[in-house]
């Protein structure tokens, strides 16, 4: 089983790094990816830890760099996985640092927009949101939930922050990062395709002439196993990756007890690969098992 699409807290999941290869040792996982919204201290952190190296080595699990970046790819919004990188690559450093500075504006104007609608954030959360590397709205949300303005984080996106408007442009641009990184050998997989959560889907004639010009510029791959997609839509994914000889990927997108979905999960309702995710590992040559 592969789930290359995990997040830890160095984004907005609810588990570190050495609790996630904890849990995958209780699953059926074998080869798996953090990848953290538009950072790669997870990769770091285990690159650097001997420990967490021979924790992956001796519960028999392979492990692949990741990271997942904010984009907007020719008018579309894209979120774009890249795997088998160098952490210390200035690109990957050169990315990380313009969406930092991205999403400390976004951060700004989101906070006064949602103190606007009369939701007032307290000491301790406006602590913990300026002590984060990259706040996400899951952040904003579990702090909303703290100071006692909601019982649940979705219920605090839904409620407040998703009714600020802000205006701006607050993603990477797609083709640039896709494009770079890819000159490296950096593996480029378009995550979720269709829709992720409270996002409206594409159509599959989009997905696959969008994918199509990803492909153009170095996208290496598409992520057709998810947890929110069910066979019939895996199926239609699989025939576009095959059809423009990209490789396929598996991805839960656990968040730990931010979201919820499970370790694993890798589509709505039971479906697994059982032939097509393996390829996707000949791809990747720098990994630790």
């Amino acid at each position: 089983m592969f789930d290359l699409h995990i997040h830890s807290t160095y984004s907005d999941g609810s588990d570190d790094v050495e609790t996630i290869i904890d849990k995958i040792k209780e699953t059926n996982i074998k080869y798996f990816s953090i990848t953290d919204h538009d950072t790669a201290l997870s990769a770091r952190e285990i690159l650097s830890s001997s420990k967490l190296q021979n924790k992956i080595k001796n519960y028999g699990l392979t492990y692949v760099t990741g990271v997942e970046f904010t984009c907007r790819f020719r008018g579309y919004k894209a979120h774009i996985l890249a795997y088998d990188y160098d952490p210390s690559s200035m690109t990957i450093q050169k990315f990380e640092k313009q969406i930092k500075e991205i999403l400390k504006q976004k951060d700004v104007l989101r906070r006064a927009g949602i103190e606007e609608l009369g939701y007032k954030f307290s000491t301790e959360s406006t602590e913990f949101l300026n002590s984060r590397e990259n706040v996400r709205k899951l952040d904003v949300a579990n702090c909303l939930v703290n100071d006692g303005y909601f019982n649940d984080p979705q219920d605090a996106i839904k409620l407040a922050i998703d009714k600020v408007k802000i205006k701006g442009k607050f993603r990477l641009d797609g083709e640039e990062v896709i494009r770079e990184l890819s000159k490296e050998g950096v593996k480029m997989v378009w995550a979720h395709s269709i829709h992720g959560i409270n996002e409206e889907p594409l159509s599959f004639e989009e997905i696959e002439n969008v994918a199509g010009q990803m492909k153009e510029v170095g996208l290496s791959g598409l992520e057709c196993f998810y947890s929110l997609y069910n066979k019939e839509e895996i199926s239609k994914l699989v025939n576009i990756a095959n059809k423009l000889g990209l490789f396929i990927t598996s991805g839960s997108d656990y968040h730990g007890k931010n979201k919820y979905v499970s370790l694993a999960e890798i589509s709505c309702d039971g479906t697994i690969d059982t032939e097509n995710i393996v390829s996707a590992s000949k791809y990747f040559k720098n990994v630790i098992k």
